[in-house]
């Protein structure tokens, strides 16, 4: 060094292109005039080419994962976000936007932890609370969320959103007189409230109040005349009062407002089998089976319907899907064991017929029908017994009476015949049932080859 040089102190020299503090500024200042021009996505794009050549730092990622939010990618922005907290785990701004994304995600239960883990660390943030105690509802754990929606409201006891979202607990909670109370309030400050209208809806439906379902459903539709929550008030309305008519026009406009939708499709095919449309009815069913094709009750129904139609074989195939999926409904059993009737399958009608009685012994129709398959193949004690079951049941069953006659009859010699016709008249001392008796007593020996065996269809 020469003398007349002066000597400077030892610092970064300054870069003339600029250094890379100035190349972020410059990056998160191009980003954020493109914002300001509502070029959100070109932001993006420029702080992730960013991000890719100068490194993830904290800036860029924080950025990132605003534009991301703004722009409705929660996936990518939980990602950022979680990649933030992994470069700036202090970062609080970040740990309560990756709680935001998975709540917009729907993801629940990582929402909840993430707004808890900020509330460990800040405990008066308010919008971290309301977050956890709605996470909790969607959590369907109404109790911890009441005491959350609680603190919010005395935190600040005019948010709208906390007082609504105390009602939703208490509703849950099935304490109907207070969320009423609040949804009311609500309408009063509101009368076009879809919210609290829909939530008292609800609340009616729930206590089978159909004069205050049929009045909201109503005041709903003025202003929102497909209100899925009002015509579905209404068809309830329609099926409790028995105007199927009703029901099924609203049921219709329903499936076309929602055509995935099973208990819709459902539910008018239930309004079409009522009013006799078994075609109409047939297609609902089988459009409630295309979206949840393990429906057993759907698939019961539709037998039912096809029994009606007179198709033996459609009913039998519906049936028998139906026990596939749940293989000891008794209705079901019984129903498929009376179109095997039909079908001249008796043998295994019967089987099915005792399958029944073996685990359902009150179920006399079952008893009957066994009876007489039975009494039909000639045997005559064991069809005794069955119709004496019906008996000790419904005493007064006529068809069971005389049918018994006949087994008591058929099982005997000449003499003994008489006798126990005379025995099953002495048992019955109700006129009408000494009246079956007596009919179902032959008077000739000619008649006696003829009688034959009284079917309750």
């Amino acid at each position: 060094m020469s003398k007349n040089q002066t000597a400077r102190p030892n610092t970064r020299p300054a870069n003339p292109a600029g250094g890379p503090a100035d190349e972020t500024v410059a990056v998160l200042s191009r980003a954020v005039a493109l914002h300001m021009e509502g070029k959100l996505k070109e932001a993006l794009s420029e702080l992730q080419i960013a991000a890719g050549s100068q490194g993830e730092k904290p800036e860029f990622l924080a950025a990132i994962g605003h534009l991301q939010c703004e722009l409705e990618q929660f996936e990518d922005a939980s990602k950022t976000y979680a990649r933030l907290l992994e470069v700036a785990p202090a970062n609080a701004v970040a740990r309560f936007n990756l709680a935001v994304a998975h709540e917009k995600l729907g993801n629940w239960d990582g929402a909840a932890k993430g707004f808890e883990k900020v509330l460990s660390e800040d405990p008066e943030r308010f919008e971290a609370r309301l977050g956890l105690a709605i996470c909790l509802l969607h959590l369907e754990k109404p109790e911890p969320a009441l005491e959350a929606f609680d603190l919010c409201l005395k935190k600040n006891e005019n948010d709208e959103t906390a007082r609504f979202g105390k009602a939703v607990a208490l509703q849950l909670l099935w304490r109907f007189d207070e969320a009423a109370e609040i949804y009311q309030k609500a309408l009063a400050g509101n009368p076009k409230s879809e919210e609290a209208l829909t939530n008292l809806l609800a609340i009616s439906m729930a206590r089978k109040d159909y004069d205050q379902v049929r009045q909201y459903s109503d005041q709903l539709l003025v202003f929102r005349p497909y209100s899925q929550a009002a015509l579905e008030g209404l068809a309830t309305c329609s099926f409790q009062s028995g105007d199927f008519e009703a029901a099924a026009k609203l049921c219709q406009k329903l499936v076309d407002l929602t055509p995935n939708h099973y208990e819709r499709w459902y539910n008018y095919a239930v309004a079409c089998q009522k009013l006799g449309r078994l075609d109409q009815s047939v297609k609902a069913y089988s459009e409630a089976l295309r979206i949840r094709p393990d429906s057993k009750q759907a698939f019961a129904n539709l037998g039912s319907v096809k029994r009606e139609m007179n198709d033996a074989q459609g009913a039998r195939e519906a049936y028998e899907k139906a026990l596939n999926i749940a293989p000891d409904l008794p209705e079901v059993l019984f129903n498929l064991a009376t179109v095997l009737e039909m079908q001249g399958q008796k043998e295994e009608a019967e089987r099915l017929y005792q399958k029944l009685v073996a685990k359902n012994a009150e179920l006399d129709e079952a008893w009957f029908r066994l009876g007489f398959l039975r009494l039909e193949r000639g045997e005559h004690r064991s069809a005794e017994e069955a119709f004496e079951t019906c008996l000790r049941k419904r005493s007064d069953w006529k068809e069971a009476i005389i049918n018994l006659g006949l087994a008591r009859w058929r099982g005997a010699t000449a003499t003994p015949r008489r006798n126990r016709f005379r025995n099953c008249w002495r048992c019955n001392r109700n006129r009408a049932k000494r009246f079956a008796v007596w009919r179902a007593w032959p008077s000739s020996r000619k008649t006696l080859r003829r009688r034959s065996t009284i079917r309750r269809s």
